[in-house]
């Protein structure tokens, strides 16, 4: 309802940031020295996604999980819990569908992992709210 979306916008940080695709020094530095753990949304390439991490000088991930499933998002599911055990950095390398996707911001929520898109610079846990209402406020619309 629009009472429940408006309520979701007043709650959202009004600061956004984002990356330059060319400028990963910046994920670099957010990475740190954390595990690297891939997902992939099964439509974008994984072996483009590594050839990207290889050119920006990023170590490659300890972990890779590909999408099989298009429904329910297991293997991202797997991923998260697996980059929160681990206390690791997730990566994801995806099309823009995914990001369209409610269950998707449902299933990053749940644990508070940094976590930012190889393919989408400003996806990052610091605009993930922003995302996510973004997202909400365009299903509203279109129904």
């Amino acid at each position: 309802t629009r009472a429940q979306l408006r309520k979701q916008f007043a709650a959202i940080s009004h600061k956004a940031g984002s990356v330059l695709p060319e400028d990963m020094q910046a994920l670099r530095e957010e990475a740190g020295k954390r595990e690297i753990v891939l997902y992939t949304d099964g439509m974008y390439a994984e072996e483009k996604a590594l050839a990207t991490l290889r050119e920006a000088g990023l170590p490659q991930p300890g972990h890779i999980f590909t999408e099989t499933e298009g429904t329910s998002l297991p293997e991202l599911r797997k991923a998260v819990f697996y980059a929160f055990r681990k206390d690791a950095f997730l990566l994801l390398a995806h099309t823009p569908e995914l990001l369209s996707r409610p269950l998707f911001y449902q299933i990053v929520e749940e644990y508070q992992i940094p976590l930012r898109s190889l393919t989408f610079p400003w996806m990052c846990r610091r605009n993930l709210k922003l995302m996510q209402a973004m997202t909400l406020y365009q299903l509203t619309m279109d129904n």
